[in-house]
């Protein structure tokens, strides 16, 4: 209505409209007390945006975990202070309090570990809570340094890294698990020497390799795709990333390159080639024709050296962003959406600039399954054992003589195929965003959400609104 009042976006579903979210930067890390109630109490999401869209897909999504202290204290053991040392050895200027941005941000294959780096020049490598062992040993070692009560939390990695590698004479603005087909290809390993090489007249900004390694991808100052036979590296041809008009048309600096496949197993299948640029763009390109099949904009990126990525399903497309937001749009529409004004969600996710945001893959879901995370076996609760009375009632009786007796035919209960496919949880996405400062956050999605009854969602409603500092 003109001249009404604005509807505003930031309200969430009628069904939670009494529950008051916080911002994605001010949200504190979910840990609540253990207690008896068969269903335990929700954590507290963040409030979440729709750009174009009504319906948000990302609606229950809550601070699962932040990764911060080891950024700091790497900067406290340097021995030698930034203005002591040669002109050769100066180091970039950091940030006193931390260990500036984090540039770079990868999960494994296996989606075991996260790797990143950044402005402090140090490569981390970051463990996922993978078994019930692992789990057991982090519950511990959380109640022993709070001296608390025991606590309920949902986190996906160890606290402190697996790995610290040091070298780096610069930031690290890359970094690539297992490209090793094409590596080998361009560098000889027994000759310590570059094998191959190609002079280009534009400063290179970014790279990738297609699915297949056998092209190689050189994104650059002014906004130019190269594209190169990886053996040799022969140039092949190029793809100017720029708007039709305005501004934007004569091309910014690409920050990001990847190539996916989204069928490996269908040999005809397309290649899809995800660019991010300084003009504040996200463009998805077919990499056979070079034409441009979808735009996202809504974030921004003027200056900073942010890259978007594809969920390892190719279903989303996420984002960091200048303003300290998160950005996640779908990759597939439909025909009543408009092209130009592509549907997306988006959060506020850090207090600085948020210099990466990636999903986790789908093999980290299932990992933490295995391990009895708190959320996923809650939506998926693991298989049972069943014992004979005889076998429960000498364990009651005697534990040490049962375990002796019974560890021969004790196993575990096998994991049908339903139950493995819903370790997948396709509907409790893991997001790893960073930001300016070398903060690492871990976002993810409440899948166990629908467990609770409304009955009980009412109560806990009713709960907070009387006592809203729990």
């Amino acid at each position: 209505m003109r001249g009404g009042k604005k509807k505003d976006d930031t309200l969430d579903d009628e069904s939670e409209l009494n529950e008051q979210r916080t911002e994605g930067a001010n949200a504190v890390a979910f840990s609540s007390a253990v207690y008896i109630p068969y269903h335990k109490q929700p954590p507290r999401y963040i409030r979440v945006r729709g750009q174009n869209k009504r319906i948000r897909e990302f609606n229950r999504t809550f601070l699962a975990q932040e990764l911060v202290e080891t950024y700091a204290s790497s900067q406290s053991k340097q021995t030698t202070p930034p203005n002591e040392a040669t002109p050769s050895e100066q180091p970039a200027k950091v940030d006193t309090a931390s260990g500036g941005p984090v540039w770079a941000v990868e999960f494994s294959q296996d989606g075991r570990f996260l790797a990143t780096g950044g402005r402090d020049r140090v490569l981390r490598v970051w463990a996922v809570i993978a078994t019930e062992e692992d789990r057991k040993a982090y519950d511990d070692e959380e109640n022993a340094d709070t001296e608390k009560e025991e606590r309920l939390s949902a986190p996906v990695f160890h606290s402190k890294p697996a790995r610290e590698f040091k070298g780096h004479e610069g930031d690290i603005l890359d970094l690539s698990w297992s490209s090793l087909d094409s590596s080998l290809r361009l560098w000889s390993i027994p000759d310590k020497a570059v094998a191959y090489s190609s002079q280009l007249t534009d400063i290179i900004t970014a790279v990738g390799f297609s699915p297949d390694g056998k092209t190689a991808i050189a994104g650059t100052f002014h906004g130019f795709c190269m594209f190169y036979e990886t053996e040799g590296l022969k140039y092949m041809s190029q793809l100017h990333v720029r708007s039709s008009r305005g501004k934007n048309a004569k091309g910014s600096k690409i920050t990001g390159i990847q190539a996916m496949n989204f069928s490996p197993d269908n040999a005809d299948s397309e290649v899809k080639l995800l660019v991010t640029s300084n003009d504040s763009r996200v463009r998805i390109y077919n990499m056979a024709d070079k034409t441009l099949e979808a735009k996202f904009k809504g974030h921004e990126n003027g200056c900073n050296q942010i890259r978007a990525s594809f969920s390892d399903d190719g279903a989303y497309v996420i984002c960091g962003s200048e303003d300290r937001k998160a950005f996640i749009w779908s990759r597939e529409i439909v025909e009543s959406e408009s092209r130009e004004k592509r549907p997306g969600e988006y959060f506020e996710a850090h207090s600085d600039v948020v210099t990466t945001a990636i999903f986790a893959p789908t093999k980290t879901r299932q990992l933490l399954q295995a391990s009895q995370d708190p959320i996923f076996a809650l939506c998926n609760p693991p298989p049972v054992t069943l014992r004979s009375k005889e076998e429960s009632t000498a364990s009651l009786i005697s534990p040490s003589d049962a375990q002796s007796e019974y560890s021969a035919t004790a196993r575990k209960p096998e994991e049908s195929p339903a139950f493995i496919a819903r370790s997948a949880h396709y509907d409790g996405n893991i997001i790893v965003t960073t930001d300016n400062t070398g903060l690492i956050k871990v976002f993810r999605q409440d899948c166990a959400f629908t467990k609770l009854s409304v009955a009980e969602i009412r109560i806990l409603d009713v709960a907070r609104s009387r006592n809203p500092c729990k």
